[in-house]
């Protein structure tokens, strides 16, 4: 019984997550909801199970516009990652960039900035100068240095990050997911069309790595659905719901 529970489990991950790629954000917290609910009853608040299952729920709290909930749920995160993991381990970092996202996401600009500009040299001393999270984090500062006005700094920093490591995957993923989601003052996403070249870049790197595919094709669907290529993002993002649900099925 317990295995059928625990399959279960896993089929509401994928469900949550093909919801969530599909802009379906009530249904993907529905399900993603019982998934942190099992985990905790099961494995405690500090189990890895535990702590992924509350990440992608703040991922789906945030993509649902529910700021205030996806602000509690990572002060949590990081307040737990410092305590279990230590101040400079790499899920510390995580969970500080996921904190500066949310408060970036909240209009507290300032606090995002200082906490994105604490992460890097963390991150160049732990994970290394063209390590993917550490070039992500160049993104997410220069993000935050357009945004502020500060266009110089910010056009360095990205070009740095770009050269750094131009044909890493997860990197140009990730640096895409950055640009894509990061709305300058209006609310608009202006850096999108670059998001969508780095999106492409990496999912022809991905040709032979379908696990990896499908979270990229959810990229390159946010980018395209943010750079006003609706048709293209909606037969993107059906691609990788289809191949984030397969992945999950060979996994069992």
């Amino acid at each position: 019984r317990q295995m059928c529970i625990r399959d279960r489990v896993k089929l509401q991950g994928a469900l949550a997550r093909t919801y969530w790629a599909l802009g379906l954000f009530g249904q993907a917290i529905q399900m993603q909801e019982q998934v942190r609910a099992f985990h905790l009853a099961t494995s405690g608040p500090e189990h890895p199970d535990t702590l992924q299952a509350v990440r992608r729920l703040a991922m789906c709290y945030t993509a649902d516009g529910r700021n205030d909930e996806t602000l509690k749920i990572q002060e949590e995160m990081l307040t737990l990652s410092r305590k279990v993991n230590g101040p400079e381990h790499p899920e510390t970092l995580k969970a500080m960039g996921n904190m500066a996202i949310s408060y970036f996401i909240a209009g507290r600009r300032d606090e995002a900035l200082k906490l994105r500009e604490e992460v890097l040299p963390l991150s160049r001393k732990v994970n290394g100068p063209e390590h993917p999270d550490t070039l992500m984090t160049m993104i997410g500062v220069a993000s935050l240095y357009n945004a502020a006005g500060r266009k110089d700094e910010a056009l360095q920093l990205r070009e740095e990050a770009l050269a750094l490591n131009p044909d890493n995957p997860d990197a140009l993923t990730g640096m895409a997911w950055q640009l894509a989601t990061t709305p300058d003052e209006d609310g608009a996403y202006p850096q999108a069309a670059q998001a969508v070249e780095l999106a492409l870049r990496a999912s022809d790197l991905l040709v032979d790595n379908e696990r990896k595919k499908g979270p990229c094709l959810g990229t390159l669907g946010i980018a395209q659905y943010r750079a006003y290529q609706y048709q293209e993002a909606i037969e993107t993002l059906q691609t990788s719901a289809c191949l984030l649900y397969t992945s999950d099925a060979a996994d069992e």
